[in-house]
C-alpha cells in the first residue's frame, strides 16, 4: 500500500528533524563519553601529581634549611598547586558540563517522546483511515455492481415474473439499495475523518514545530561571548587576592645608631628621595600616556590593532607595578626623613604594607603589592578607573622634597572646558625659546590650534607652540583633573 504520508512537506521536514535530532543526541552521547574520560584524566594526574608533591615534601623535610631547599619547596608547592586546579578541572567538567549536558538530554528525550507519540499516533490515525478507505471502497464498488445486476435482473424478468416473484424481486432490490446507502454514507464519513485525521496530523506537527521555535529562541538567545567573560570572571583571580611581596632598598643611612653624622645622613637620604621622586614622576607619566592611548583605543576600535592594544595593556601592567613599587620606596624613605627633618610623615596607606624582618645580622624590608596574574576584558569603566586611581596617587606624594615650584595648571585659552590631547608621531627639536621640545610619544595637552600649522600645549609642566604636523590627536578629555595631571610634573 502507498505511504500516505509520502512527499508530504509535513512528513518531509518531520523526518529531517528526528534524523537532525538523532544525530545530535549521538554526537551528545559521544561527547559525554569523552568528557567522562577528561574527567576521570584530570582527577587521575591530580592524584598522581599529589602524590609527587608529598613525596617530595617528605624529602625536604629531612634536608637542612638552605637556598636550593626552599626553591624545591617552592616547585613542590607548584605541584600542589597544580594538582589541586587538575582536581578541581575534573570536578568543574563534571558539575559544569557532563551533568547539565545530561540533563539536557534527558528533558530533550522525554519533550521527544511526548511529542513524537502524539505526531506518530496522528499519522497511524491518518493512515488507518487510508486504509479503511480503501476497504469502504471496495466493498461498496462490490455492493454496487451486485445491486445494479439485481437492478438490472429485476427489470428484465419484472415482465414475466409472478407476482409473488416480483414481490420478492423488489424487496430484494430494496434491501440491496439500503445496505448500499448505508455503505455510500460509512465511505463518505471515513473520507470526511480523512481530512480530520489530516489536519489533526498537522496540527501536532505544528505543535512540535513551536517547540522547535521555542528552542530556537532559547538558542537565538545563547551568547557564547557573554558566557566566556563570564567564566574568565568567575575563575580569574580578583586584584585583591593577587598579591606579590617585593623587596624594598635598604640603605646603611637609615639606621640611626650608625656612627654617619645627622646631616650626612640627611644629605644622604635626601638625594636617593630626589632619585625616587624623579624616577616615580617619570614613570607616573609614562602610566598616565599608557592610560590615555589604551583610552583613545577604547573609544576609537576602529583605529585600534589588536596586537598594539595588547602589548600596551601589558605595558601598563608592569608600569603600575613599578609605580607601586616606586611608591612604597618613597614612602619608606620619606618617612625617614621626615623624622630627621622634623616634618609631617607621608600619609599614604603603605604602613601597613612594609612589612620588616631580621635574618642573622641584616634587617630587611619587604612591600605587599596587588598584582594581577589574570587580565580581564577592559572596559570604559575599567579605564576610568584606573585613571581616577592614577589621580590619587599622584596627588597624594609627601611633599617631602621641593626641589621645584609646582606648576600651575594651563587651561584653554578659548575658555572650553574639553582638554584635548595630541600624541607626538615623530621628535622635533626646538629652534626658539617659545617651542616646545618633542619626542616620540610624548603625551600633550592642546590649548589652541592657530590656522598657520602651529598649535599652543603644554607637557611636562611647560608651555609652548609646537609643529600640528607632528602630532596625532587623540580623544579629548572632558575632565579637567586629567588635563591638570598631563600639565603638572607631579
Amino acid at each position: 500500500m502507498k505511504n500516505p504520508l509520502a512527499g508530504c512537506a509535513y512528513d518531509r521536514v518531520y523526518q529531517d528533524l528526528k534524523g537532525f535530532s538523532k544525530n545530535g543526541d549521538n554526537f551528545c552521547k559521544q561527547l559525554l563519553s569523552l568528557l567522562h574520560q577528561r574527567a576521570n584524566l584530570e582527577i587521575t594526574y591530580a592524584e598522581g601529581l599529589g602524590k609527587l608533591a608529598k613525596k617530595l615534601t617528605k624529602v625536604l623535610d629531612k634536608m637542612k634549611v638552605n637556598y636550593i631547599c626552599g626553591a624545591w619547596h617552592c616547585v613542590s608547592e607548584g605541584m600542589k598547586s597544580t594538582s589541586d586546579l587538575h582536581c578541581k578541572l575534573g570536578k568543574a567538567i563534571q558539575t559544569e558540563a557532563i551533568n547539565p549536558t545530561k540533563r539536557i538530554l534527558d528533558e530533550h528525550e522525554k519533550k521527544k517522546k511526548a511529542i513524537d507519540n502524539v505526531v506518530e499516533k496522528a499519522a497511524d490515525m491518518v493512515v488507518s483511515n487510508w486504509r479503511q478507505q480503501i476497504k469502504a471502497k471496495k466493498k461498496l464498488k462490490e455492493l454496487t455492481r451486485d445491486h445494479e445486476a439485481l437492478f438490472r435482473d429485476t427489470e428484465s424478468s419484472q415482465p414475466l415474473a409472478s407476482p409473488k416473484t416480483k414481490k420478492k424481486l423488489l424487496r430484494n432490490l430494496e434491501k440491496s439499495a439500503t445496505r448500499l446507502a448505508k455503505e455510500d454514507e460509512d465511505y463518505y464519513k471515513k473520507n470526511l475523518v480523512a481530512c480530520d485525521n489530516k489536519l489533526k496530523w498537522g496540527a501536532a506537527l505544528e505543535n512540535g514545530h513551536q517547540y522547535h521555535t521555542q528552542m530556537h529562541s532559547a538558542v537565538s538567545k545563547v551568547d557564547p561571548e557573554k558566557d566566556f567573560q563570564m567564566l574568565l570572571g568567575e575563575t580569574a583571580v580578583s586584584i585583591e587576592e593577587n598579591k606579590s611581596e617585593f623587596l624594598l632598598t635598604d640603605y646603611y643611612e637609615e639606621d640611626s645608631t650608625s656612627l654617619i653624622e645627622k646631616e650626612r645622613r640627611q644629605a644622604s637620604i635626601k638625594t636617593k628621595v630626589l632619585r625616587l621622586q624623579k624616577d616615580l614622576e617619570k614613570a607616573l607619566q609614562n602610566k598616565r600616556g599608557l592610560e590615555r592611548m589604551l583610552q583613545a583605543y577604547l573609544e576609537m576600535p576602529q583605529f585600534s590593532d589588536p596586537k598594539n592594544h595588547n602589548e600596551i595593556t601589558e605595558q601598563l601592567s608592569e608600569t603600575t607595578l613599578k609605580v607601586s613599587l616606586l611608591q612604597a620606596n618613597y614612602f619608606k624613605l620619606g618617612s625617614i626623613l621626615a623624622d630627621m627633618e622634623q616634618t609631617p610623615k607621608p600619609t599614604e596607606p603603605w604602613n601597613d604594607c612594609i612589612s620588616k624582618w631580621k635574618e642573622k645580622d641584616c634587617v630587611h624590608s619587604s612591600v605587599m603589592i596587588t598584582y594581577p596574574i589574570k587580565m580581564k576584558h577592559f572596559q570604559q569603566t575599567r579605564s576610568t578607573q584606573v585613571a581616577s586611581e592614577t589621580r590619587s596617587n599622584s596627588s597624594s606624594l609627601p611633599a617631602i622634597v621641593n626641589h621645584s615650584n609646582p606648576t600651575p595648571c594651563l587651561r584653554p585659552e578659548n575658555g572650553d572646558s574639553a582638554c584635548t590631547m595630541c600624541t607626538a608621531l615623530y621628535d622635533y627639536q626646538t629652534e626658539r625659546e617659545d617651542e616646545l621640545c618633542l619626542k616620540e610619544g610624548d603625551v600633550i595637552v592642546i590649548h589652541q590650534k592657530e590656522d598657520d600649522g602651529w598649535w599652543r600645549g603644554s607637557i611636562n609642566g611647560k608651555s609652548g607652540i609646537f609643529p600640528a604636523t607632528y602630532v596625532e590627536e587623540i580623544s579629548p578629555y572632558p575632565d579637567k583633573t586629567l588635563a591638570e595631571e598631563a600639565t603638572s610634573p607631579y
